[in-house]
């Protein structure tokens, strides 16, 4: 290390290029970290440098010192040197203009020392303010100095508030007129900052607002090519954070929004709406009541016409935001009168195309209304009680056409689903109860039409979502009646689908009314279908079970009833009995249900270990493959459902057991396909739940890549494992899973499978590449990447190797830039690529050097 008085010499004589410069800052400042010397001496031995009379000299001498400032640690300065160095600074904002930008450096890096007094703090700010001509300076200065007012209002804002009056104009006149897109996301959030760090706005309130409105809507198209990617939705969503950041700005900001919402532009119609949603969490109903009917006239006006999807749904959910302010919260007598007079003037401008329901406009005035239930109860019960009667009374309609009684149904389930948001509405005595007698005897009127009309399939459809609004009388007459529905034998499937969807519904609803209205026909029917061998009711009733059982409340009765099914068929030894069950059951949630109603029931573990042999045997002796692989599912969902302990060791080495003598080469190969599907499942099942044992299976099915008879099928089963499939052990369907299984099974096997590929010729690496790329297409591409970019990284370090042998003179311009480029490869987080940086890294260090190439 030079000696500080070798040190201080060269700052006699500073360079004028800016690598120099930094590489002299590099040397200097450990020695005044280490106080060998002082920010005193340095300063008075760059002397000339900073009062010459040529600016460039001045420039010089002014950079060198904020680089030093900007490697000081936070606490370096004491008061007397941070005082020192604050005045020097001010003094030095009136210098020329070109040296300004190096001092605007000083200043940033002089507030983050943490021995800085208020005043110096002050001093700074307001000679940046009364001096400095912001906007006359290039973009990255201007940047400068915004980062350093930003740090100083998020950091000490109580300082800054000493400022008083002189602050607020002194912001604005440094912000006003920027143009770049990256300034811009400064100021945006420079602004948001002096916001929310509480300093009084008035009386420049309206002079901020229109310095950061003048941008909206923002109109900027990225320049291709753009190395700082800039994109339009930053710039949207920080101007959006400053105009809703102050309920002050809500005299000036709903003017603007309401301008722009009428313009013709869809861009500014949509960042219009969005920013009012936005505006409406912070601005008063106090504040937004004096423009409640223009807002109204405007938002209707874009719902009805309907020209732009999007600009209707932003508009809808403006709606919502602008009165649920009026009506939540903190309120007064005026701005309730305004919600009232909204939804009066909504009531009058829908009600009359409620009433023509083949005609177009009434599904916006629907959606309309239902914007205006979600706001709030206070709008719900209004508008509830003046629709939903009305709708009601339509559906009852004789002479009305199927079309109209289709809409009419689906606009009330609309209006009612909107109202079960809001839960007191839903009491017993509470305002749905009261409109229930109509409303259930209109969808009983859909219900009763001719079986497959569309009038019915509309009321099905309808009738889940607003099953809430019902109270228990009628949720048990609709309960039974679609019971009946369900058990009549001339029903569609597609009505038959319809009717087990509202069930499912009402049972997660109501419960009680399922287990007392609905299970015991279907039981009956179970029973009397099993007796009467009538395969088709039985599956029916089966898969209206299976739906059933989706509901956590009905799933335990469900559960014990097909539980004595498959007792009575793991029994008989039926054969044809067990492909019946089998067959209607194939949704993996009962198939998983049935495991679970099994640990009510006594001598479980004999029961499961029963049902895990049977469905072994049954999928090597079965000729049906869809039959054999139902078998599997069944076999791998009994296996997940067990707990770690006793009960899965033994289920686990008893399958073990079966399937290594199935798999024997000795064995027919079709046979051992058939095992080779239930160790896959089985693999699945253990790697889903994350048990320790699924080591051995995972380990079978790579030794069976090597397999000549059994390789291909089982790189395809590597697939089997990782893709989800559409019910088998799955959460939504009571699977016991665990996170990031996935990822964990193909950490396990991939290295396995890329040594074996690595070192083996022939199919078996065929297989290895099938395996791969059966597992790659349902894993995040986060798992992937370091996998695939690890050969990248090291392809390219090999051919920066080949280069290397080119004639030195051709590689001496790029040899500082590839050294500098391979520090990152040489902290790879991967040893392969690491280990070749450091051999590239080795022969281009030789480039050019006595004996080197």
């Amino acid at each position: 290390m030079a000696p500080a008085s070798f040190l201080l010499q060269r700052l006699k004589n500073l360079p004028e290029s800016s690598e120099d410069i930094d590489s002299l800052v590099h040397d200097i400042t450990p020695e005044v970290c280490g106080r060998e010397l002082t920010l005193h001496e340095v300063v008075e031995a760059l002397g000339s440098s900073l009062t010459h009379e040529r600016p460039r000299e001045r420039e010089v001498g002014t950079q060198f010192l904020a680089g030093v400032l900007g490697e000081l640690p936070p606490a370096y300065l004491n008061p007397a040197e941070a005082s020192f160095m604050t005045a020097f600074l001010v003094d030095r904002l009136q210098d020329h203009h070109t040296v300004q930008p190096a001092v605007f450096l000083s200043c940033l890096a002089l507030v983050k020392q943490e021995k800085l007094g208020d005043g110096e703090m002050q001093s700074l700010v307001e000679g940046i303010f009364r001096e400095v001509q912001v906007q006359s300076h290039t973009v990255s200065d201007r940047r400068t100095v915004y980062s350093f007012l930003k740090y100083c209002l998020c950091n000490r804002p109580n300082v800054l508030k000493e400022l008083g009056l002189s602050l607020l104009p002194g912001l604005v006149a440094a912000v006003e007129g920027e143009g770049d897109p990256r300034n811009l996301l400064v100021v945006f959030s420079l602004v948001t900052a002096l916001i929310q760090s509480g300093l009084a706005l008035e009386p420049f309130v309206e002079e901020l607002f229109e310095v950061v409105a003048a941008y909206f809507p923002i109109e900027f198209v990225p320049p291709r090519g753009d190395p700082y990617a800039i994109q339009v939705e930053d710039l949207v969503l920080g101007l959006r954070g400053v105009l809703a950041s102050t309920p002050l700005f809500a005299p000036f900001c709903l003017p603007l929004l309401q301008e722009k919402l009428d313009s013709d532009l869809t861009s500014a119609k949509l960042d219009s709406l969005h920013t009012l949603v936005a505006c409406c969490e912070v601005y008063s109903a106090e504040a937004i009541h004096p423009h409640i009917r223009s807002l109204w006239d405007s938002l209707c006006r874009e719902v009805m016409e309907g020209a732009n999807k999007d600009v209707e749904e932003a508009a809808l959910s403006a709606l919502t935001a602008v009165v649920r302010v009026l009506e939540v919260g903190i309120t007064t007598a005026a701005s309730r009168a305004a919600a009232a007079t909204l939804i009066e003037a909504a009531i009058a401008e829908c009600e009359c195309h409620l009433r023509a329901p083949e005609q177009r406009l009434m599904w916006p005035s629907t959606r309309l209304l239902v914007a205006l239930v979600v706001a709030a109860p206070g709008p719900a019960a209004t508008i509830t009680g003046k629709v939903v009667p009305q709708l009601a009374s339509q559906c009852l309609k004789k002479d009305g056409t199927a079309l109209a009684h289709q809409n009419t149904i689906s606009s009330l389930a609309m209006v009612l689903e909107a109202a079960t948001k809001h839960p007191h509405l839903l009491l017993e005595n509470g305002h749905l109860s009261q409109l229930a007698g109509p409303v259930w005897e209109a969808f009983h009127h859909g219900l009763s039409c001719d079986e497959g009309s569309q009038i019915q399939t509309a009321t099905l459809a309808s009738l889940p979502p607003i099953l809430p609004a019902l109270p228990s009388s009628h949720l048990q007459q609709a309960a039974q009646e679609l019971t009946a529905l369900l058990l009549d034998p001339s029903s569609s499937p597609s009505l038959r689908e319809g009717i087990k969807k509202c069930l499912v519904r009402l049972g997660q609803h109501n419960p009680e009314v399922i287990l007392k209205h609905t299970l015991p026909p279907l039981l009956e029917t179970l029973h009397t279908g099993t007796k009467a061998s009538s395969g088709k009711s039985e599956v029916q009733v089966l898969e209206s079970l299976a739906s059933l059982a989706s509901s956590k409340a009905v799933l335990a009765p469900v559960l014990t009833a097909m539980w004595g099914c498959a007792q009575t068929l793991l029994t008989d030894g039926s054969l044809e009995c067990f492909h019946c069950y089998l067959s209607t059951i194939a949704k993996l949630y009962a198939l998983e249900g049935v495991i679970a109603g099994a640990r009510s029931l006594s001598e479980e573990s004999t029961c499961v270990l029963q049902l895990l042999r049977k469905t072994r045997v049954f999928s090597a002796s079965t000729g049906d493959a869809e039959l054999r692989e139902v078998a599997a599912l069944l076999h791998a969902a009994a296996i997940n459902k067990l707990q770690e302990g006793a009960q899965l060791s033994q289920a686990e080495e008893e399958a073990r057991t079966d399937v290594e003598a199935a798999l024997d080469p000795a064995q027919p190969k079709e046979k051992r396909l058939a095992a080779l599907l239930v160790t896959t499942w089985t693999c699945k099942a253990l790697v889903v739940c994350g048990s320790n044992l699924q080591q051995w299976w995972t380990k079978k099915l790579l030794d069976l890549l090597e397999d000549p008879e059994l390789g291909v099928a089982t790189a395809h089963s590597f697939e089997t494992i990782v893709k989800e499939h559409p019910y088998a052990l799955s959460p939504a369907y009571h699977a016991r899973t665990r996170l990031l299984h996935r990822q964990r099974f193909f950490e396990g096997v991939v290295h396995p499978i890329v040594d074996t590929f690595s070192t083996s010729k022939g199919s078996l690496k065929t297989c290895c590449q099938v395996a791969l790329c059966s597992l790659m297409p349902h894993l995040p591409q986060a798992i992937l990447a370091p996998h695939v970019n690890k050969t990248v990284r090291t392809k390219a370090l090999e051919c920066l190797d080949a280069l290397a042998t080119l004639p030195t003179t051709s590689l001496l311009p790029y040899r500082d830039d590839v050294l500098q480029g391979l520090k990152a490869a040489l902290d790879d987080h991967k040893r392969v690529v690491r280990h070749a940086a450091a051999s590239t890294r080795t022969v281009w260090i030789m480039v050019g050097a006595p004996g080197g190439s």
